[in-house]
Formats: structure tokens, sequence, C-alpha cells
């Protein structure tokens, strides 16, 4: 928490608002993108501050958007095959 507490509100705002209309811009209006950003959001910030301090910030941000991809595909059916098998496979993932 107190690596995350060095940078202000604004700037996780800004950084969300950006993988937000990334998601967006790939979602084709799919009524949960918004989560499937807040989940790569919170995958960039649980990587760069707990499971690879130190490390690029954008590279993190750059590994949630291709999760987001993932994860949209998977909820929109877009790659085919049971979406509740793969939503199980995830999250035991």
């Amino acid at each position: 928490m107190e690596a995350l507490r060095r940078n202000p509100a604004e700037f996780y705002a800004r950084q969300f608002t950006q993988v937000r209309d990334a998601v967006s811009s790939i979602a084709c209006g799919y009524p949960q993108a918004d989560n499937i950003a807040l989940l790569a959001f919170t995958d960039a910030l649980a990587e760069f501050y707990v499971f690879s301090p130190g490390s690029d910030w954008q590279g993190c941000l750059d590994e949630a958007l291709a999760m987001a991809v993932w994860a949209l595909g998977n909820a929109t059916g877009a790659e085919g095959g049971d979406t509740d098998l793969k939503a199980i496979q995830f999250l035991a993932e």
C-alpha cells in the first residue's frame, strides 16, 4: 500500500482511463468491457508493485492489455468453445 501511495490518485485515474479506452476500442460495445479494463489495470498494478517491483510500468500495462484481449475473446465467445469452461480455467490459472 505504501508503494501505491507514492503516486497521486490522479495518476491512477489517468492510467485507468487509458486502459479503459484501449479495452473499449476493441470491445465492440461489450457490456462488461469496463470490468475487464479494471481487471487488466489491477493486473498491471499487481505485476508492477507486488510480483515484479522495479519493472517497466509500460511493459506491465502491455501485458495486462494482452490479458484483456484474451478475456474479451473468452467473454464474447470470439475464440469459440465453452465460455463457462474457459472462465473456470481462467480463474484456476
